[in-house]
């Protein structure tokens, strides 16, 4: 999503690539967060491909707690949404100093 404060001479500004990168990677974002901040039943446990997903393995071979691992990658989303909002200040900040000096 960071990508959508891709420098103006840019190929992914130029060609509005940016807007598809937020696009998708807001859908990305909110799909694996729904799995971590919803129900038990939303995490992936299993196996796919005849290997053990990661919350499996964190669980089974690691010893981690259900609780344990949702709250980290509770924590870990809540993170980036911080990282991000960071990042969109910075870039609001900066559109405004833009903008003044062509005022």
């Amino acid at each position: 999503m960071i990508t959508f404060y891709a420098r103006r001479d840019s190929a992914i500004y130029q060609n509005s690539l940016r807007w598809g990168f937020l696009a998708i990677g807001a859908a990305a974002f909110m799909d694996a967060f729904h799995s971590w901040a919803g129900g038990e039943e939303d995490i992936p446990f299993g196996s796919q491909e005849g290997t053990q997903t990661d919350p499996s393995q964190l669980v089974e071979t690691y010893g981690w707690t259900i609780q344990l691992l949702t709250q980290r990658y509770v924590r870990l989303g809540i993170t980036c949404l911080i990282a991000l909002t960071i990042i969109y200040i910075f870039g609001i900040l900066h559109m405004r100093k833009e903008l003044k000096r062509f005022a």
